[in-house]
């Protein structure tokens, strides 16, 4: 116990930059490539229906398994609540063996009963709290209890938004330390839209705790909004301050074959409009679509944001941001 692991998110959180056109050619190589990084946990893409067979969203399991040939790493696959796979394969032995179940407060029942899915099927489950800042400290406390009888594999603590800052981190990390039972394993993803990252990601590896930790990450913190931590700056950091041994070279060379020009075509980092959609605790789309209305002043961009409904903020609606940009004269 108290050890560190690492997940690369960029397939999966790299796919909403560009749509998801990873293909099983690509797949297949990044996987070769990235598992000689050590990184512990590879996530290959969604578990989901979708007609589209050049993007990294799979059907089913089996589907997926076509495009793997690692046995070093563990294949991660994404699986949401909301997009429930029916017919659910029985983990085979090889390829993907771990799921992450994503799903926000108000279908945490139907969450934690499609997680217990997966487990009974075998599979390692990581349970993500999508926007856990969205709980209050009850609701928080309740929840991790909950999550303990169907004993998962690791419960995540999941920064939508890029929001949180590093006492409110620390925070929830404490509860779900102390309610957690000590073998399942607390993960932590972050976003960039603070550019709080990599702060609060070395925060919680300086809590050193006695339970596993697994932290998230992207190359070139590719990812929604304004990316996520840069998984090589921080492999690089475990590799200096907590005795890791990761290779980062296949990330550097991942990154100029696949990711580059990517990054290149799609801003990332800090910009105003992820910061006031952070600031407001909205999803970041809308701030996105915001930035598209020419000469907009910050203090109206700022006003709008501020007065999205609260049932609305934490999943966009285009029609809600439409209807508040009409109020205010804004075609």
């Amino acid at each position: 116990m108290g050890e560190l692991f690492l997940t690369d998110c960029t397939l999966r959180d790299g796919g909403y930059v560009n749509d998801f056109e990873f293909n099983g050619k690509i797949v297949s190589d990044y996987l070769d490539k990235m598992s000689l990084s050590g990184i512990e946990f590879i996530e290959m893409g969604f578990l989901k229906p979708c007609p589209d067979t050049d993007k990294n969203i799979y059907p089913s399991v089996s589907e997926a398994n076509q495009y793997v040939r690692v046995e070093t790493s563990h294949i991660v696959l994404m699986a949401d609540v909301k997009c429930q796979i029916s017919e659910i394969e029985p983990y085979s032995g090889t390829g993907v063996d771990t799921i992450k179940v994503i799903f926000k407060k108000n279908n945490l029942p139907e969450g934690i009963s499609y997680c217990k899915r997966f487990i009974d099927k075998g599979y390692r489950v990581f349970v993500q709290m999508v926007c856990t800042d969205s709980y209050s400290e009850d609701e928080f406390q309740k929840a991790i209890i909950r999550i303990n009888e169907i004993n998962p594999f690791c419960v995540s603590i999941v920064d939508t938004f890029g929001v949180m800052d590093e006492n409110e981190l620390i925070s929830y990390v404490k509860i779900a330390d102390r309610l957690l039972s000590p073998h399942i394993c607390l993960g932590y993803h972050p976003h960039n839209n603070l550019q709080k990252a990599a702060e609060n990601s070395k925060a919680l590896v300086n809590l050193k705790l006695h339970r596993d930790i697994v932290v998230d990450g992207c190359i070139l913190g590719l990812g929604r909004g304004a990316g996520n931590l840069s998984l090589e700056l921080f492999s690089e950091y475990l590799n200096k301050e907590s005795g890791k041994n990761y290779n980062v070279e296949p990330m550097i060379y991942l990154a100029d074959l696949y990711l580059t020009d990517i990054y290149k075509n799609n801003f990332l980092g800090y910009s105003l409009p992820m910061y006031l959609s952070a600031r407001a605790r909205v999803h970041p789309n809308y701030g996105i679509y915001l930035a598209k209305k020419k000469g907009l002043s910050v203090h109206l961009f700022e006003k709008i944001l501020q007065s999205i409904p609260d049932q609305y903020r934490y999943e966009y609606d285009e029609k809600i941001i439409e209807n508040l940009c009409r109020q205010e004269s804004i075609l």
